[in-house]
């Protein structure tokens, strides 16, 4: 999100926290705004995550998505977890095996 400066630029910036009190003040004005509703509740959820310390932790983002797009998500995550297992299996292997002459070599460009 792009927020007006003090000296004319824009700058990147995140929604202040509001206090449970700011935030319904600012749901009230909101609801009196002449925007299409859609806009006036991603308004609403966006000051309510900012009211939450713990919006933006990932496995609370997950929890929120739709069935369909939680189960991509995780499938997705399995194949990520897998694939670097793999990796740092085939890496710890290779090492293990690798000599003393041809670590040094790496290391030490001997």
């Amino acid at each position: 999100m792009s927020l007006p400066s003090s000296n004319g630029t824009r700058e990147r910036g995140h929604i202040p926290a509001l206090s449970p009190e700011q935030l319904e003040l600012a749901r009230l004005q909101l609801a009196g705004l002449a925007i299409p509703e859609a806009a006036k509740r991603q308004l609403l959820a966006m000051m309510t995550a900012a009211a939450d310390p713990d919006a933006e932790r990932i496995d609370n983002v997950i929890a929120g998505l739709p069935d369909e797009r939680r189960t991509e998500v995780e499938q997705a995550t399995g194949e990520i977890t897998r694939t670097f297992r793999d990796i740092g299996a085939r890496g710890a292997s290779a090492l293990a095996a690798m000599s003393d002459a041809v670590w040094d070599e790496l290391v030490n460009g001997e």
